[in-house]
């Protein structure tokens, strides 16, 4: 019944971004066939000319990722609470499941579309910045008859920044680990928030906090995303836990920042995982509480 569940609501979700979703791969389309077509053969002019379509084309490309962010946010948020709450809500919680096993369907189909949205937001950021700085450097060499690679010229600034601060740069193994690490961290941010979205919308629609209509669930997300940064902030400066990564993949783990702060400077990494341990059990607990509401309190509209 669960996966039922989830595979109706992603699907719910998706239905609702699907057309943005076509735009952005027609743009991707038209921006892989601009970066393919060799416009050096025109000299100077057909340079300039591939850096301007591609400067043009790649800001629509990323307004429009923008806009399927945002139109995703509010499919999710807006099926939710007419599935649960609004005109569909009786035909769901007429359903021989309890609200825990909904809050959960819900939870992880609309986790997977944000992330998803997100995930598609940053790989065009990264398409049209990788085309329009390859498009830059051929519009330097075209105009000099020396030779000037943006990329190298770009990872020459961060050598000598992070140089400069005194830390050595990490090995490529490290590197990917840290870009998980975050990236896992990112993701666990996400589920929170969606989490905390379902919770104020929820505590909306209970007695006496359903006297507030409109901007009830505006209200008491930003109160409950207050509460909940508050604690994960007390806890992390309270108690910092640091794991340390070598390029053979071994995890340490410490309890002083010095010996984080040392780990940099002998080209190691170090990741504080206190605020994700803090995120996993605020998500539990709002969880728990909001399953609790669904099933004891919530008042569904007529």
């Amino acid at each position: 019944m669960l996966g039922k569940l989830i595979k109706n609501g992603f699907k719910s979700n998706l239905s609702a971004t699907f057309t943005i979703y076509i735009t952005m791969l027609i743009m991707s389309v038209v921006l892989g066939a601009l970066i393919l077509f060799d416009f050096t053969s025109f000299g100077t002019n057909g340079a300039v000319a591939a850096l301007v379509s591609k400067l043009v084309v790649s800001a629509a490309l990323c307004v429009t990722s923008i806009v399927s962010v945002i139109l995703t946010l509010v499919a999710v948020f807006g099926d939710f609470s007419r599935s649960m709450y609004g005109t569909e809500g009786h035909l769901t919680m007429a359903l021989p499941v309890r609200g825990s096993a909904l809050l959960l369907a819900k939870w992880i189909s609309g986790t997977l579309c944000v992330i998803i949205s997100y995930l598609v937001f940053y790989l065009s950021l990264i398409f049209c910045a990788f085309s329009v700085l390859t498009d830059l450097s051929g519009y330097i060499n075209a105009g000099d008859a020396a030779s000037y690679n943006v990329y190298a010229i770009a990872w020459q600034f961060i050598t000598y920044a992070i140089q400069a601060s005194g830390k050595i740069i990490p090995d490529e193994s490290i590197i990917f680990t840290m870009v998980n690490l975050y990236a896992f961290e990112g993701a666990i941010r996400v589920c929170i928030f969606v989490l905390l979205v379902f919770f104020a919308i929820t505590l909306a629609h209970v007695r006496p906090f359903n006297k507030i209509k409109k901007l009830g669930p505006i209200l008491y997300f930003f109160a409950s995303f207050a509460v909940v940064e508050g604690i994960s902030k007390l806890v992390s400066a309270m108690v910092k836990v640091y794991m340390l990564i070598d390029a053979n993949y071994a995890f340490t783990f410490t309890l002083y920042e010095s010996e984080a702060n040392l780990a940099w400077s002998y080209g190691l990494g170090a990741y504080p995982i206190t605020g994700v341990y803090c995120s996993v059990l605020m998500s539990i607990a709002v969880f728990l509480v909001t399953a609790y509401l669904i099933d004891r309190k919530v008042n569904v509209d007529a």
